[in-house]
């Protein structure tokens, strides 16, 4: 996904010469939405994972998400002061050896820092994830630095900045571009003050009235699990679990206490989940496999074995909307292959008796799978949809149309009926009293940088 803005660029010596970006465009805001993070995931090049919405953090709604980390938002902009103090963090000398993560060192990038600190130390034997080239090398490349060090690399990495400010809406890349002058300015003056009266103040990218924070929490094998904070010096280890319990249950008690260490502070919460289309698409190409050892296994006449009404609509569930084809297509996961040889194995010990009607539950599964995969095909046009709606700019078309009005001489009649009518509204309310109704709508995730 690439970004619809151009980026600043320097002077160069011929008009023909290729933009070069010296100084890097500041990260601005984006949305605290499941599918902006999918997209973010996937615009850095990671494969087979997407972000979900979690609603409870019940024991019942956590595993059935089955969720490989979770990234815990809040409102940082209605804490009086930061929920960890600067004399309760670890040292940095803790980080755990071959442990990436990365301190938020620019304002608004704890999207992308929260992102990194999670899919960067992912087993490398997930059969879920896939790590594109360039982040690949990223991370090799900035394994040995420090906290900070990593989040200026963030900073000065064109991939990732890019990426994050192709989610971020025109208004909010302007208004990033604003803040930092605004910033500079402000450190400029505060530091030609003398010492005994600069003051240390809290800064945010804009009005301070929805600035979420991001902070993730992510399991290891050896049974613990991290808390994930750009603000702290290190990974914090918060609970351990046993191999006879799930890593969910032992961190819920820490987000109960953070929960209610924040009060009436809006917060929210996504799952790092495996991707759902991926999900669905193996179990079809899983289910094609089944069916195609079991008509092996009936032989040539297994048509007339099966149910009528089965053996009518198995031509078309084993379709998909972007795999017409029933044939047998690529697959998703690294795990896949040995999950086919379990099928065959199976099909191959199965009584004789027992193979039309297995034959007839994989089409029903089949249909099942099918109307998923559709519903996630949708879906996912929607996201795209918004996604595009809210990235697109806007004013260039808004100020070519009100130059042409005013060139076609119908400005002003159109400001001087819009004035009559704020005349008529304003009148018909003195005279009618009207009860006041509450809403409640979505916030938009943002981030700042620790100083």
């Amino acid at each position: 996904m690439t970004s619809t803005l151009p980026l600043p660029t320097t002077a160069t010596a011929s008009t023909s010469a290729p933009a070069i970006d010296l100084i890097g465009e500041p990260f601005a805001v984006i949305e605290s939405d499941p599918h902006v993070f999918t997209s973010l995931l996937h615009g850095l090049g990671v494969a087979g994972l997407e972000l979900d919405e979690v609603y409870s953090i019940d024991a019942d709604e956590l595993d059935r998400l089955e969720p490989k980390a979770l990234i815990f938002c809040y409102n940082d902009a209605e804490l009086q002061e930061d929920p960890l103090d600067d004399d309760q963090q670890p040292d940095s000398q803790t980080v755990p050896h071959g442990f990436w993560f990365a301190n938020q060192v620019v304002a608004d990038a704890c999207a992308t820092i929260a992102v990194l600190n999670i899919v960067l130390n992912l087993p490398g034997d997930d059969p879920d994830v896939q790590l594109g080239d360039e982040l690949r090398v990223f991370r090799d490349e900035t394994r040995d630095f420090e906290p900070k060090m990593k989040g200026l690399a963030i900073s000065n990495s064109t991939l990732l900045r890019e990426t994050h400010n192709s989610l971020a809406r025109p208004a909010d890349r302007h208004a990033a571009f604003s803040s930092l002058v605004i910033r500079t300015m402000a450190d400029a003056r505060e530091a030609a003050k003398p010492k005994a009266k600069r003051r240390k103040t809290k800064t945010y990218t804009d009005s301070t009235t929805d600035i979420f924070h991001y902070i993730a929490y992510l399991p290891q094998r050896d049974g613990t699990v991290y808390e994930l904070d750009g603000y702290s010096a290190a990974p914090v280890p918060v609970a351990t679990f046993a191999p006879h319990m799930t890593w969910t249950d032992a961190v819920r008690p820490k987000l109960v206490e953070k929960m209610d260490r924040l009060g009436g502070i809006r917060t929210s919460m996504l799952a790092l989940v495996r991707g759902k289309y991926e999900t669905a698409s193996d179990a079809m190409e899983l289910l094609k496999r089944r069916k195609a050892a079991l008509e092996r296994r009936m032989g040539d006449d297994f048509m007339q074995k099966v149910d009528r009404i089965a053996r009518a609509t198995s031509g078309s569930a084993f379709s998909s909307p972007l795999r017409p084809s029933p044939l047998p297509a690529e697959t998703f996961s690294k795990s896949f292959g040995a999950k086919a040889m379990g099928v065959q194995r199976q099909v191959l010990d199965m009584p004789e008796n027992d193979l039309p009607r297995t034959w007839e539950r994989c089409v029903d599964e089949a249909m099942e799978v099918k109307a998923r995969m559709e519903e996630l095909v949708e879906r996912d046009k929607r996201a795209q949809a918004d996604h595009l709606q809210r990235t697109h700019d806007y004013e260039p078309f808004i100020q070519a149309y009100i130059r042409t009005l005013a060139v076609e001489g119908l400005l002003d009649d159109i400001v001087a009926n819009s004035h009559k009518g704020e005349s008529t509204a304003a009148t018909a309310k003195k005279g009618t009293t009207r009860g006041r109704g509450r809403g409640r709508g979505r916030g938009r995730g943002r981030g700042r940088g620790k100083k």
